[in-house]
């Protein structure tokens, strides 16, 4: 964009902004809804350096659970709005449990209350289309390695 509409810039960041604004409300007002034990929520900044973001994200956590890599996160952008249990692999290092900790959800995992759920691994595109539950066995649930991890939700 520098190089062929730098005119435009300005305009697109200040529109993105104000996109970003109505996001950070809303985020705060489920926040407000969901009250204890429920954490103030992260909300990812508009820019990352001088770009816009492609996406926006939040999450929220459990007010005992702040130094937890698990998050409830919610992500939109151009395809989807995406509400999942997650892992948060850049806090991972700082984290009061590990991954394999995070992944003893699937231990107790109940196939037939979220089967209309999404599933997906942890390295899958953000842009993916995500299998349902109800389409996957647990044999498929096989974790990769010690790093790997699930996450579930509902995209909408």
């Amino acid at each position: 964009m520098k190089k062929f509409c730098p005119e435009d810039i300005p305009a697109i960041k200040a529109d993105y902004k104000l996109h970003w604004d109505n996001w950070k409300a809303i985020i705060q007002s489920v926040s407000a809804q969901l009250g204890t034990p429920f954490a103030k929520p992260h909300i990812e900044s508009w820019t990352n350096g001088w770009q816009v973001r492609a996406h926006f994200f939040a999450y929220f956590k459990y007010e005992f659970n702040q130094n937890s890599a698990a998050i409830f996160s919610v992500l939109l952008n151009r395809r989807r709005l995406r509400v999942c249990l997650d892992w948060h692999c850049y806090r991972a290092d700082r984290s009061q449990i590990n991954v394999q900790q995070y992944n003893q959800w699937l231990d107790q995992f109940d196939f037939k209350q979220f089967a209309d759920f999404e599933i997906w691994r942890e390295d899958e595109s953000e842009y993916d289309d995500f299998r349902q539950v109800k389409v996957i066995s647990e044999k498929n649930l096989i974790l990769r390695s010690d790093e790997d991890f699930w996450c579930i939700g509902k995209k909408y």
